[in-house]
């Protein structure tokens, strides 16, 4: 082998361990005080997200709420811990809903809703059958209502010539008529005085619809 070529292997070797020593990654020293400091700030960080991402889930999305009494018997049991959805919510008949009631703000109600937004409704306080006519419709309707505990004979407000026109209750704009499961035990929209009113429901109370119950476990639930 030429002088030349032997110089030409010993530089390529050179070159290469150049290239290698280029491309180690060299680590720098970090005392033990700042790792554990900077190990902290992470948690802080991780913890103050996830806290901030609960808050706006609570507020904005969802809530818990525990049902307090026995007036959604059978369907709710007192105690229970329920999902209430905020979030894009547009009251229907049938929902289970929580809300704030006119004669209590500070304290919310879990009832269902019966009538919304131009329905009519009354009672019948012979039969406890509740009458509805939808919005729109020319037709009365017999509710079937296979959730309720006990029919109840107490109208209420909910009467058949509740307003002028003979026709029963009228559901105002922006409101809705809630009753509770357990009718006999419930105060609901058919009282509309006192210290214990509620009457027609306004929406811009109503917290959110009940959707689902995640406690007890042997409960667990989708509500309807």
């Amino acid at each position: 082998m030429s002088e030349f070529e032997k110089n030409n292997i010993n530089n390529s070797s050179e070159n290469e361990e150049n290239i290698i020593l280029e491309d180690e990654e060299i680590e720098e020293y970090v005392p033990l005080s700042k790792r554990i400091f900077n190990e902290i700030i992470s948690w802080i960080l991780c913890i103050a997200i996830a806290f901030g991402a609960a808050m706006v889930i609570r507020t904005w999305v969802f809530t818990v709420v525990r049902v307090d009494g026995p007036s959604m018997n059978p369907t709710l049991e007192h105690n229970q811990r329920l999902f209430t959805r905020i979030i894009a919510y547009t009251p229907k008949r049938g929902d289970v809903i929580i809300f704030h009631p006119k004669s209590h703000p500070e304290v919310a109600y879990v009832k269902r809703i019966i009538a919304t937004e131009g329905d009519r409704i009354w009672i019948d306080e012979n039969t406890a059958e509740v009458h509805l006519k939808k919005k729109g419709s020319d037709e009365w309707e017999v509710l079937s209502e296979d959730y309720i505990l006990e029919p109840s004979f107490f109208a209420g407000i909910a009467q058949k010539y509740a307003d002028d026109s003979g026709e029963g209750l009228l559901i105002e704009k922006d409101h809705v008529f809630v009753m509770g499961d357990n009718r006999n035990n419930s105060t609901d929209s058919r009282i509309d005085f006192g210290d214990r009113a509620v009457g027609q429901v306004h929406v811009d109370s109503i917290i959110g619809k009940v959707f689902f119950r995640w406690w007890p476990v042997g409960d667990i639930g989708i509500i309807e």
